[in-house]
């Protein structure tokens, strides 16, 4: 098992662009982000993360969002174990009864934290 160490990670996320409705007819009313923190977890270890997201807030295809996501993780020392971070962007309409996906990404996080 890889040498792992206690990591704070934390994630600005500053706002989506160009983003083609869910639903053909209807516009994107209100995006949010959902990350999957279950991607995260160690092997073995007990579950203590809990997925995350932004709240609905801005209006439009191109809603600024600029929240800030702070949580702690085991990470693995070398990059080369360093897990992939999900995540997918999901719309509000109808008050919330509806939200379909919009689309998801990843981000790899052994190049991003272990850069010198």
């Amino acid at each position: 098992m890889p040498e792992v160490t206690d990591t704070t990670v934390e994630i600005n996320v500053l706002g989506l662009r160009d983003l083609t409705p869910a639903v053909g007819w209807v516009p994107v009313n209100k995006p949010f982000v959902k990350f999957d923190l279950n991607s995260l977890q160690v092997p073995g270890e007990e579950v203590k993360i809990r997925n995350i997201q932004t709240m609905p807030v801005e209006t439009g295809a191109n809603p600024n969002i600029n929240t800030v996501l702070r949580f702690e993780m085991k990470m693995p020392v070398d990059p080369l174990f360093c897990p992939a971070l999900t995540a997918a962007v999901y719309d509000y309409l109808f008050m919330g009864l509806s939200q379909p996906l919009i689309g998801t990404f990843v981000i790899e996080l052994g190049e991003i934290l272990h850069k010198v």
